[in-house]
């Protein structure tokens, strides 16, 4: 039996079977991520409007603080539903945000998700990042804090 880094083989009842392990971690992580980021994260600020077609989002930010360095990132995860629970594929969610960058203005979903990136500017505040679809606005908050200096 021949293993690499990229597939490992395994003989179960003499017959040998085989994945590629970087596909699986690929899986795991796109199943999994949404859940721990959805877990640990600040809540929006607020949700404003109506969506023609129906929709309903949720909104998250994780972490919710960063420090004020120019580099530091949290994941901005908006997730769109129907108005029959089901999730919403395809959908352009645009972002914006009052301080730091965004690394996209927009980002179409997918499995009713749309993550984009957050990074932090030099100014320490509270960074408001507006999220919208169709008429529906949602407004998630991130802190930026200064770290003390070591003198």
């Amino acid at each position: 039996m021949r293993n690499n880094f990229n597939t490992i083989k395994s003989r179960i009842k003499n017959r040998v079977y085989s994945f590629d392990l970087a596909k699986t971690i690929s899986l795991v992580i796109a199943l999994i991520l949404p859940i721990i980021i959805i877990g640990c994260s600040h809540d929006p600020v607020g949700t404003t409007g109506t969506s023609v077609s129906g929709y309903t989002i949720s909104s998250k930010a994780n972490p919710g603080e960063v420090r004020a360095n120019g580099s530091d990132k949290a994941l901005v995860v908006v997730e769109v539903w129907d108005q029959n629970g089901n999730y919403v594929d395809g959908e352009t969610v645009t972002f914006s945000s009052t301080l730091g960058t965004l690394a996209n203005s927009t980002v179409t979903t997918s499995n009713g998700v749309a993550v984009n990136t957050y990074t932090s500017s030099s100014s320490v505040g509270m960074g408001i990042i507006v999220a919208s679809v169709e008429n529906i606005v949602t407004k998630i908050e991130v802190v930026q804090y200064l770290t003390e200096s070591a003198n």
